[in-house]
């Protein structure tokens, strides 16, 4: 797993590439939001449209980075979510209440193109 990173307009946008599994690529993910959160940021956008694979463990990992930065008045944003994983967070209802936005790479995170939540 590779997490590279960008400031804009106050929110800090994390792209993942490669897998999200239990190699500890987990592990990466959990350090980088909480490093970014001890730099004072309560805003991420995770940046999914480049990873390849997510196992229960990754599913996992995208769950406790939404409860840590919400335990913080933090706000956890989904971009580039592919097919595959907007099925996976459905049907595990992992999306309810972590918006999953449609954002241009580039694009001003202040203003998603669109923002939806994924409901039954």
């Amino acid at each position: 797993m590779l997490l590279t990173e960008r400031t804009v307009d106050g929110a800090v946008v994390v792209t993942l590439s490669g897998r999200l599994v239990s190699d500890g690529s987990h592990l990466a993910l959990d350090h980088q939001v909480r490093r970014l959160m001890d730099s004072g940021f309560r805003r991420l956008i995770l940046d999914v449209a480049d990873v390849t694979q997510v196992d229960s463990t990754g599913l996992g990992a995208l769950i406790l980075a939404r409860a840590t930065l919400r335990g913080a008045g933090g706000e956890l944003l989904l971009q580039g979510v592919t097919t595959r994983l907007r099925n996976l967070l459905a049907v595990t209802q992992a999306a309810r209440p972590t918006p999953l936005v449609s954002v241009r790479r580039g694009a001003p995170a202040h203003r998603p193109a669109r923002a939806r939540r994924l409901t039954r």
